[in-house]
């Protein structure tokens, strides 16, 4: 149980997911590593088999929980689709690439804002040597927009 209980814990201080819900995943893994685990067949010492089997579930459980807020976050999103606030803070006086990029964006109907950052980023490059930008002034007006995104009021929140 001192097993189940530092990984539990240690899980717990990592992610800052309860306690209890880890602890219960734990000893879940732990009766089912037991049922698995043959020791003839076995290499490994058994705790060894029993402490990989169990991280392995906890980081499962982990990601299923994290994608499973992350469906419903998307949900929530999806219902106030027609209004994006993060629009307000941009007007249209910044540089022409950059202003371009904010266009394209503002255009996508949610599919740049609502994506992942390291996503949008390689679609707005995409669609900038689509307009034939070359691959540096494709970058340079990225990281620009990111630098005057930072500075305004909803930088703070992103």
């Amino acid at each position: 149980m001192k097993l189940i209980r530092s990984i539990a814990w240690s899980f717990h201080f990592t992610t800052g997911l309860p306690f209890e819900d880890l602890y219960s995943e734990a000893c879940l893994q732990y009766c089912i590593g037991m049922k698995d685990y043959k020791e003839e067949n076995r290499s490994a010492k058994r705790t060894t088999f029993l402490y990989r089997y169990i991280t392995n579930g906890l980081i499962f459980y982990i990601q299923r929980e994290r994608r499973v807020k992350d469906i419903i976050w998307a949900m929530e999103i999806r219902r106030q689709e027609s209004y994006h606030p993060v629009y307000e803070f941009f007007g249209n006086d910044f540089p022409p690439d950059v202003q371009t990029i904010l266009d394209f964006i503002r255009e996508s109907n949610g599919e740049i804002s609502d994506v992942a950052p390291k996503i949008a980023r390689g679609k707005i490059f995409r669609e900038l040597i689509k307009r034939g930008w070359t691959h540096r002034r494709s970058w340079d007006a990225i990281r620009e927009t990111r630098k005057i995104i930072t500075q305004t009021e909803i930088g703070c929140i992103i």
